[in-house]
């Protein structure tokens, strides 16, 4: 699951001022959270990765514009909340900074925990986790599977800080991902779309192959503003303006996208991306791994009440 399991902020609510008030507020918020997911994280193992929500919108950043968390200015609440946050993607969600496994010979994984341990300005991972995510990138011996809150393929954004915020990192990170010849799915969420995404990385024969999701995304009225659909997708990756040693910028095929939907006098004020989940699948195939990806309408269910298909067809290619 790549962020924001919980909503530690929303809508019009600012936090206490009591430290002790804002700890039991954050522990509700686990509580009613984990009730609600508990059909689905008692159907087997489950790996988390936190986002901004996990602590609050756009976190570290605390010097917003934002009414409703000005209180994050002081001192006490701010450590209070963080403090507390914390608390739950360690010992609720198991988060570490960076995990990595694989199965057989055939795949291997990396969990990257690009938020928790953010800097405010300088970097989204401390040098000393960031650099077993490069070795991973870089040893690899076969398909890899990076997980990570925010996307890679990104446009700058003004308004609130994505790994493209942190220039030096984000350029170190997609050279490692260009050195290797293997295909590399990077799987995220944050963003308030849903798509699949594929680019030729480097000169080694690698792809990148990008699926974000993010479910139950839809926000009404003031709040919908920021959960809208985005009007610009870059067109190259590297993005325009990033400049990657060795790395030229290739075009990016957009493979599958979340349909979209507007209404008039509705109460979300944008257009918005239906809400959905996506599922991928791997599967052992000679030659390689076939990955298949998914996506499932949470809110449009069929006579089973099962989730009903985004994809006419699912996206399918082999990862060599």
């Amino acid at each position: 699951m790549s962020g924001d399991q919980v909503y530690l902020n929303i809508g019009f609510d600012s936090p206490s001022l009591r430290p002790s008030e804002i700890r039991e507020r954050i522990a509700d918020d686990y509580a009613e959270h984990w009730q609600a997911l508990g059909s689905i994280l008692s159907r087997g193992a489950t790996w988390m990765v936190p986002d901004d929500h996990e602590y609050w919108n756009d976190y570290p950043n605390y010097k917003t514009n934002i009414p409703t968390l000005q209180a994050l200015r002081l001192n006490k609440v701010r450590k209070a909340w963080t403090n507390a946050a914390r608390d739950g993607g360690d010992n609720i969600q198991r988060a570490l900074p960076v995990e990595t496994f694989k199965i057989g010979n055939d795949i291997r994984f990396c969990l990257a925990d690009l938020r928790s341990h953010r800097h405010e300005s300088d970097y989204f991972l401390a040098d000393v986790h960031m650099q077993q995510v490069l070795n991973w990138a870089t040893t690899l011996t076969c398909p890899g599977v990076l997980l990570a809150s925010q996307p890679l393929i990104v446009d700058e954004n003004k308004d609130e800080k994505n790994l493209r915020s942190y220039e030096a990192q984000y350029a170190t990170l997609i050279q490692a991902l260009a050195a290797t010849p293997y295909d590399i799915v990077y799987l995220s969420g944050d963003a308030h779309f849903g798509r699949v995404a594929e680019v030729k990385l480097g000169t080694n024969g690698g792809r990148l192959i990008e699926v974000v999701s993010s479910p139950l995304s839809n926000l009404t009225f003031l709040n919908g503003v920021a959960t809208a659909t985005p009007k610009r997708t870059p067109k190259h990756f590297p993005p325009r303006g990033v400049h990657v040693p060795g790395i030229d910028p290739q075009p990016v095929r957009y493979r599958r996208k979340v349909s979209t939907v507007s209404k008039w006098f509705d109460a979300y004020p944008k257009r918005r991306a239906h809400e959905h989940f996506m599922t991928i699948g791997l599967q052992q195939d000679p030659g390689g791994v076939k990955l298949t990806v998914q996506a499932w309408r949470v809110r449009d269910q069929n006579s089973s009440r099962v989730p009903r298909k985004e994809f006419n067809t699912a996206f399918a290619t082999r990862l060599a």
